[in-house]
């Protein structure tokens, strides 16, 4: 619409500064998500409504959202390998899925090559690994 408008609408006409002073952006976003997540009736909530939100309160909507994911991922590795270590004595040595799982995703990288190796981890890597804490370990 801004596009073919002689006069566009300013993008601060649609944020609502006195939000970020009214709610706690950080608890209505995890309320909004365990709603989203449960399945059950949903109450009104600003977060449906993103343009809302200025850019900060969009950042830190996105940065409590991957530090949940980050958390979530670490949980389910967590489980993986308590349920591995259950089934062992059961399946032998090898792991069901060929391996232990990991809660964190670790690039090993040399001092004298860094970028190079650490653009070969992230091809070789599972994208599920991206949501993991980061280890990077350096090499001789």
């Amino acid at each position: 619409v801004n596009e073919n408008h002689p006069n566009p609408i300013s993008y601060n006409s649609f944020y609502l500064p006195s939000l970020k002073d009214k709610i706690n952006i950080g608890s209505a976003f995890v309320n909004w998500l365990q709603e989203c997540n449960s399945g059950g009736m949903r109450f009104f909530s600003f977060c449906d409504y993103p343009f809302v939100f200025d850019a900060a309160s969009k950042a830190e909507m996105l940065n409590i959202e991957a530090r949940l994911t980050m958390q979530q991922a670490m949980s389910q590795a967590q489980q993986s390998a308590i349920f591995q270590s259950l089934l062992s004595p059961f399946i032998g040595s090898r792991m069901y899925d060929g391996g232990t799982t990991s809660p964190y995703f670790t690039i090993i990288v040399r001092r004298d090559n860094i970028l190079q190796d650490t653009l070969s981890n992230l091809t070789m890597a599972n994208p599920a690994d991206f949501k993991k804490l980061l280890r990077v370990c350096n090499c001789v």
